[in-house]
This record gives structure tokens, C-alpha cells and sequence, in this order.
């Protein structure tokens, strides 16, 4: 794949995903992996009136998501220029982990009103890092969580995607 970015393979084909169905991105770093759910998956969420929710596995990976969503999302005056911000929800697998929040998503309103976006709003489960359940299971009892809820990723309303540059732990994930 050198070269070359997830959207250009993809193009167009994220329209023809079922709900149920899954996928496996395996690519490399620097592929646009990221840049594919804010500028292809999330707009087409939002067209659809559907949510994107978005895992990864580190602190630091959040911020970075958090960041490019913002830059991608807001105009330098800090409006939402196409109304796509309520439609994106980003989580660590550990904080969903301790909210045991899968597959529904709770958010804040601006008011500290809680609300939820159920599993049936969310068109995209996206699984960043996808290896994060075999690689930190040896210092993590946490990751237990994701174990116990491998048999229900995969949801009938939604496209479950799962991003990594490791493809090989995933795999033994998913077998076991």
C-alpha cells in the first residue's frame, strides 16, 4: 500500500457497508486512518442522521483524535460549520471500559444534562488501535471488558470498523 491512503482505497464503497456488517482496516501508519472517519464516515453519519462513536486506545491517541476532529469540525471562529460535532463521539476503550458504556453512549449536554445515544442512532462503531484487548490484556485486567462484548461488536444497526497497522494481534483477538 505504500503511498497510497485508506480513502483512496475505500473511495466510495463505505456507502455500500450494511448495517451488521464489519471491517478490517489494515494499514499503515500514516495511511489516513483517522482522516477517513472525520472527512468520509462522519459527514456520511451525519447525512444518514446517525452517529459515528469512535475507540482508542491511549490518552494520547484521544487528544490526537480530539484535535483533528476539532480542526476538521470548527472554522477559526470556533462556530461547527457543518453541524457535524453532535454527531461524534470519542472514547478511550478505558473509559468505556469503566462506564461499561458499549454499545450505547452517554453524552453531556452543554446544561451537565445527560442524555443517550442509543445503539440504533449510531451508523459507525469504530475501533482504533483494534489490537488494544490482546496487546494490554497482559498488564490490564480491564481489557476483560472488551473479551466479554467480542460477540456483540458486531451490531445490527450499525457498520463496525476496526483500524489497526498490527493486524496480527486483532486476529488472534477476534479467534479466541
Amino acid at each position: 500500500m505504500a503511498g497510497r491512503f485508506l480513502a483512496d482505497i475505500i473511495g466510495e464503497d463505505y456507502k455500500q457497508w450494511k448495517a451488521g456488517e464489519s471491517v478490517l482496516a489494515a494499514t499503515s501508519t500514516g495511511s489516513g486512518k483517522t482522516w477517513f472517519v472525520l472527512n468520509r464516515l462522519l459527514p456520511y453519519a451525519k447525512e444518514q442522521g446517525k452517529h459515528v462513536v469512535y475507540y482508542c486506545n491511549r490518552k494520547f491517541l484521544n487528544m490526537q483524535v480530539q484535535a483533528s476532529a476539532k480542526k476538521r469540525i470548527y472554522d477559526d471562529m470556533g462556530q461547527d460549520k457543518e453541524g457535524l460535532a453532535p454527531y461524534l463521539h470519542i472514547r478511550t476503550y478505558q473509559y468505556t471500559e469503566r462506564k461499561r458504556e458499549f454499545p450505547n453512549v452517554v453524552e453531556t449536554d452543554e446544561n451537565g444534562k445527560k442524555y443517550l445515544i442509543s445503539e440504533s442512532q449510531i451508523l459507525y462503531y469504530v475501533f482504533d488501535e483494534a489490537m488494544y484487548p490482546v496487546q494490554d490484556s497482559g498488564f490490564s485486567s480491564t481489557t476483560k471488558y472488551w473479551y466479554e462484548k467480542r460477540g456483540e461488536l458486531i451490531r445490527k444497526h450499525s457498520v463496525t470498523v476496526f483500524l489497526t497497522a498490527t493486524p496480527e494481534a486483532f486476529y488472534l483477538y477476534r479467534k479466541t
